[in-house]
């Protein structure tokens, strides 16, 4: 079946999403699902960490075997990526990650953390 969405969206919206439901529920489509560390979508099985698709977490965040790696590992890897693409000082990128950290549900407790332990001293 094939469906011009843009045309369904633009007459019926709510159409469009009981159609989209309709198909998620019987496994026509899938939505993808976001790693709860870093917030990447996965699409596939391979994408998720030691490719099983009850992993919430994605293969760039975990070992070999699907654990999620320290919080400081993620930190510094995700300090170094917001330097390269978004031309940020440590300072800046250091600050902007843990922003976007505090927001994963991986790391929320542990940022939280971070914060009273800084606010303390």
């Amino acid at each position: 079946m094939i469906l011009c969405y843009s045309r369904l969206l633009a007459c019926s919206p709510v159409r469009l999403l009981v159609l989209v439901l309709a198909l998620v529920s019987v496994g026509a489509m899938s939505l993808a699902s976001r790693c709860e560390s870093c917030g990447m979508p996965m699409e596939t099985n391979e994408q998720h960490g030691a490719q099983n698709p009850n992993n919430p977490y994605c293969i760039h965040c975990t070992d070999m075997k699907g654990k999620l790696l320290p919080f400081e590992k993620k930190f510094e890897e995700l300090v170094k990526t917001a330097m390269d693409t978004r031309w940020m000082n440590r300072e800046q990128a250091e600050k902007y990650v843990l922003q976007q950290m505090a927001q994963m549900p991986a790391w929320t407790e542990t940022v939280a953390h971070l914060k009273q332990g800084a606010a303390s001293q």
